[in-house]
Order: C-alpha cells, then sequence, then structure tokens
C-alpha cells in the first residue's frame, strides 16, 4: 500500500471511530494510533491533523492537545 493510501485509510478510520455516533462503538485509543500514523506519514496535511487534534480531545488527553497545539 503507498503512503498516502495509508495515511488516507488510518485517518478516515480514525475519524469514525471517534465521531461514530454510538458510543459503544468509539474507541479513543485506537483513533489516536491511527491518527498519529496518518500524521507520522503525512504531516503536512491539515486534515490528518485536525482527524488527531478531535480524537486527542475526545479522549480528554487535554495535556498531549496542548503540547501540539
Amino acid at each position: 500500500m503507498k503512503p498516502e493510501e495509508e495515511a488516507r485509510l488510518s485517518n478516515s478510520t480514525a475519524w469514525m471511530l471517534t465521531i461514530v455516533a454510538d458510543p459503544s462503538l468509539r474507541n479513543h485509543k485506537k483513533s489516536i494510533e491511527l491518527g498519529r500514523r496518518a500524521v507520522e506519514l503525512m504531516p503536512e496535511n491539515p486534515y490528518y491533523v485536525h482527524t488527531l487534534g478531535t480524537a486527542l480531545y475526545f479522549a480528554g488527553d487535554f495535556a498531549e492537545l496542548a503540547s501540539n497545539g
């Protein structure tokens, strides 16, 4: 898989795991992991940075969110 494809898939999955309507399907730990991977692969993509920030916010990890501001 190309890095761009992996980043896109990681980001999409992270977003879904963060905002899915059914709380029982949310997985903040996995969404953060996937969000980090997307940003690692394509750090210049603002959408991927936004997804990671949203995942950190919903997980309540405000310290990391603030440090990566």
